[in-house]
């Protein structure tokens, strides 16, 4: 995988988490209180492991690759992609670097230099925090409920600022929020090229820490 790309869906995922989402200027009151109300409850959510699927389509060639695995996202540290099928790999990825682990050895690379990288991942990190006003300034999002009165909600993102929009063209992303849990369940990612990523989230599970071998990647 070139190193761009791997900067910029490493970025993208952070998120991944987690809820990369900035309101429009032209929505009503109520789709801005609803949208906040959202990123108020996934900022809630300390530590979330689940399964992945993901779906990954290269417009170059016209073909699909689909992998599985399971993930990890800490609010206050960033995300860890095990990904079990069709080979064993880890993407573990935080507001300052990326480690890839593959067949025991482990690559460590530094996102601060790379500018999509770097925009992308204050945006990100600003939402663990609650502060959609950073992200406001990247993005445009519509926002609406898709089914499940209204537990479901989805989300579609698009860059505003020039640096992403060099190469995302548009991500979507689904909700589930309820009054006792919100999490994600499914982000899709288009590039300006075609390429699509297309993530399944199950199984979710919330707690307050990392387990040890989690936590190693997070180490400074």
């Amino acid at each position: 995988m070139k190193l761009k790309k791997i900067f910029t869906t490493a970025a993208t995922l952070i998120f991944y988490l987690s809820g990369i989402f900035a309101q429009s200027n032209g929505a009503d009151a109520k789709s801005e209180k609803d949208f906040r109300r959202i990123c108020e409850n996934l900022s809630k959510v300390k530590v979330v492991r689940g399964d992945f699927e993901l779906s990954q389509y290269a417009a170059k060639n016209g073909r699909t690759v689909n992998s599985l695995g399971k993930y990890t996202i800490s609010a206050s540290d960033g995300m860890i992609w095990f990904t079990k099928k069709p080979v064993e790999s880890v993407m573990a990825i935080t507001k300052n670097y990326i480690i890839q682990e593959n067949k025991g050895r482990q690559r460590k690379m530094d996102g601060t230099k790379n500018p999509t990288f770097a925009h992308m991942a204050n945006a990100i990190s600003s939402l663990f925090t609650g502060n959609y006003e950073e992200i406001e300034k990247n993005f445009i999002v519509k926002c609406g409920p898709v089914k499940d009165a209204g537990l479901e909600w989805g989300i579609t993102l698009t860059p505003e600022n020039q640096t992403i929009a060099s190469y995302i063209k548009t991500i979507k992303v689904n909700v589930l929020n309820k009054p006792d849990v919100c999490h994600i369940l499914m982000i899709m990612m288009e590039t300006v090229s075609g390429d699509r990523s297309d993530y399944q989230l199950s199984k979710q599970v919330l707690t307050d820490t990392l387990n040890s071998h989690e936590a190693k990647y997070f180490e400074k």
